[in-house]
């Protein structure tokens, strides 16, 4: 027989920090359930205490700590058995007369660092080395909610970024650094662990693990389609030119329409392209100007490479994987070339990144739900999943079963059982 046992800490926050000396266990509570998500899915964790006669009146508050811990088949607890070390976030309660219950929920600390602003100049660092930086800076403005950075465990990449994140979440500059555009070796998820240390790995270095319908036991499976997250038609922005004009494009994903119809998103991430471009080139020049262009009264080469297919604009020659000479024969000439080629160059980046997007959203994602026993499976966040379900997974043409290779994107714990989401890397339907 399986059985479960939780173990609840509460350390009253004081303002400023935590009253560590006033810890207590709390040993009437019922209902708890654990979920935790890779990537920016919130983690949480909630349960009730009835307050017969007042004995909670006035005890969470606000940012509370609560440490969790979770045993199976064993009542002996240790620090290895905490799940997860969160802050309450409000306390529901309900008195009908015959109940007298308070739900208290809470959230790992990853939620108040994740949406912090943070200024990163990230021109000459790789993406790990950013999002460190990014993470102790927030961590020196709100110690009590540290989130660190695991050094033993995460990815090291070594691209350069080449840009600067001022003004953004935490959050978004690690969603936009997990891409292989700026880790230069494939995609990393990511996910905020126990001892609130930040995980960062490449897809391919996280756990395997397999499942069977036929012979791995189960308590109930289902499956969904998420197309929430679905964009086929992305509207990107790359920043306005030094002659006052824009620069955008449209990018379709004309099969995703026709079955989903339009799923319509703005991306803005590179609105910044054409400025960041510009400044490179003037600080390269040493040249002081007061028009928002380089010195161009005479011949001029970018700093910057040329990333498109080898092309001729207003007679200049731009070749790919080269700098860009643009010597018109006049100042006019040379600003005019240099607006038309700018723009060319943007547009080539900023439909890259909406290819990215398009590639990995423009499918809805297979997810596979399983529910079993607990302490059956010692799968993790992110951990890769070879699945074996023929009532699912059956190819028609071959008259067999094929394994899809799912990864888990959350879990859920109660005292009954564990719910595993296993879900694509790339849509796929």
């Amino acid at each position: 027989m399986v059985y479960v046992r939780w173990k609840l800490e509460h350390t009253p926050f004081t303002g400023t920090g935590y009253d560590v000396g006033n810890t207590t266990e709390i040993t009437s509570f019922f209902d708890p359930i654990l979920e935790t998500n890779l990537g920016s899915g919130r983690d949480m964790f909630k349960f009730k205490v009835q307050n017969n006669r007042g004995i909670y009146n006035n005890f969470f508050k606000v940012k509370d700590k609560i440490t969790v811990y979770r045993k199976v088949n064993s009542g002996t607890f240790t620090s290895d058995d905490i799940v997860m070390v969160a802050a309450v976030e409000k306390v529901p309660y309900k008195n009908t007369g015959t109940t007298n219950v308070m739900n208290v929920d809470c959230y790992n600390y990853s939620e108040a660092v994740m949406s912090a602003i943070v200024f990163v100049d990230a021109e000459a660092l790789s993406a790990s080395a950013a999002i460190k930086q990014g993470l102790e800076n927030v961590t020196n403005l709100a110690p009590n909610f540290s989130v660190t950075w695991d050094n033993v465990g995460n990815g090291t990449t070594t691209q350069v970024v080449g840009k600067r994140y001022f003004y953004k979440t935490l959050l978004s500059m690690i969603e936009e650094l997990s891409e292989d555009k700026y880790t230069g070796d494939g995609r990393y998820f990511w996910y905020v662990n126990n001892d609130n240390e930040f995980i960062w790995k490449k897809d391919t270095a996280y756990g395997t693990g397999s499942f069977n319908s036929g012979t791995t036991p189960y308590r109930e499976m289902g499956t969904k389609i998420d197309t929430s997250k679905v964009i086929n038609y992305i509207i990107t922005k790359g920043g306005i030119l030094p002659n006052g004009k824009q620069v955008q494009d449209y990018v379709p994903d004309f099969a995703s329409i026709a079955s989903k119809g339009y799923k319509y998103h703005i991306e803005t991430s590179e609105a910044n392209t054409v400025n960041e471009l510009v400044k490179s080139d003037i600080d390269s020049d040493n040249a002081e100007t007061t028009d928002g262009y380089p010195d161009l009264t005479s011949s001029f080469t970018t700093s910057w490479i040329w990333t498109g297919v080898t092309v001729t604009i207003d007679t200049v020659v731009c070749t790919q994987n080269a700098n860009v000479t643009i010597n018109r024969g006049s100042e006019s000439l040379n600003k005019e070339a240099y607006n038309n080629i700018l723009r060319a160059q943007v547009i080539t980046l900023i439909r890259k990144k909406a290819r990215d997007i398009l590639e990995v959203r423009s499918k809805g994602k297979f997810i596979l739900e399983l529910e079993t026993l607990p302490g059956q499976e010692q799968w993790g966040l992110g951990d890769r999943i070879s699945c074996v379900v023929p009532e699912i997974f059956y190819n028609s043409t071959t008259n067999s079963t094929s394994t899809k290779l799912l990864r888990i994107q959350e879990y859920q714990l109660t005292t009954d059982s564990e719910i595993f989401e296993l879900e694509e890397d790339t849509g796929s339907v």
